[in-house]
């Protein structure tokens, strides 16, 4: 039990304490952060974890049909939730947003690994990149939408750069 949390655990832990160690020395600005996780980070992981995918297509078809599902369930009762709690459309667009789209691996990811190994690793994996690349492109259309016209709303996820790492990184694993 002490290597688990020594080797997997204490990591994370120390990462999410130097962040916030940084960010009280005014050494982190947040907004630089999360414009290098949009715009290098999140599509250098998906163009990387699907393009070295050793799981077999129809496996990755089936979690990817699992994490849609999911949140196509989610957005159904984000939808009748933020119709009843709120009645402006950024109040529902936010309603959705928090209740819809999860970050679901950064933290997981290393615990994924210790518990269930490589192969359970690529699973959890391709769940985070399923998952974040729904966040990038359907969340994305949600946050615009909340204040923007739908077309004003596509263009922007037609912005976010995990869009084309996805479908650069696609037929990769095909080869």
């Amino acid at each position: 039990m002490l290597s688990v949390l020594t080797s997997t655990v204490a990591p994370v832990f120390a990462i999410v304490l130097f962040g916030v160690w940084l960010r009280k020395r005014e050494i982190l600005d947040p907004v630089a952060l999360s414009r290098i996780a949009l715009y290098a980070l999140s599509p250098a992981l998906i163009f990387s974890s699907i393009a070295r995918s050793t799981v077999p297509v129809p496996e990755l078809a089936l979690v990817a049909a699992g994490v849609v599902s999911l949140m196509v369930c989610l957005y159904a009762v984000g939808m009748v939730a933020g119709a009843v709690l709120t009645t402006t459309d950024d109040g529902r667009a936010a309603y959705l947003l928090s209740t819809v789209f999860m970050n679901s691996g950064n933290y997981g990811l290393p615990i994924i690994l210790f518990a269930f190994g490589e192969d359970g690793f690529a699973i959890g994996v391709l769940y985070f990149v399923t998952q974040s690349f729904l966040t990038n492109t359907a969340g994305a259309y949600v946050a615009s939408r909340g204040t923007a016209r739908p077309r004003e709303a596509l263009s922007n996820v037609l912005r976010v750069p995990a869009l084309y790492a996805a479908a650069f990184a696609l037929p990769f694993p095909l080869l």
